[in-house]
């Protein structure tokens, strides 16, 4: 069994992912992303174009950052279960960078995610993720909310 198949507790594997949330997403401490993602995890719901392993995961922190520089996180539940640790999140933050072509827009918007992450040795291995994607561009103003009516902002 290599080092990264090594079963870790549960209590081991939420303290990783809550670690992860609170240094590498709340506080920008890009150093705990290496502690905590394998150099070759599987992230089966990457951005497009993000590199694999750590280095994807803090360009994409930078890039979140630099969209939503004032973004605050909050993590609802963080659960897990054998070598699986579930978390469920929402941020905040005011547009204020270029997001995914979309101009600054100045709104202030709110989103929520659930990720379940697959850990082995200490380490986050595989990651799947459900982002409400469609509420964010419906809050920037990209596309309309159901019925036509633009997201007030």
């Amino acid at each position: 069994m290599s080092t990264k198949e090594q079963v870790m507790s549960v209590e081991a594997n939420t303290a990783a992912v809550r670690y992860l949330a609170d240094e590498g997403f709340k506080r920008r401490n890009l150093a705990s992303v290496d502690e905590i993602i394998f150099a070759e995890m599987i992230d089966h719901n990457a951005m497009p174009g993000q590199k694999p392993g750590p280095e994807g995961v803090k360009d994409f922190i930078n890039f979140l950052y630099a969209a939503f520089p004032d973004a605050q996180f909050t993590n609802e539940h963080i659960f897990g279960e054998g070598d699986l640790v579930a978390d469920h999140w929402h941020m905040e933050g005011t547009h204020g960078g270029p997001f995914m072509g979309i101009p600054p827009t100045g709104r202030h918007v709110h989103i929520q995610g659930i990720e379940v992450f697959r850990m082995a040795g200490g380490q986050i291995v595989e990651r799947w993720a459900q982002i409400d994607n469609m509420g964010l561009l419906r809050q920037l103003g990209a596309i309309p909310d159901p019925g036509g009516v633009p997201h007030p902002s």
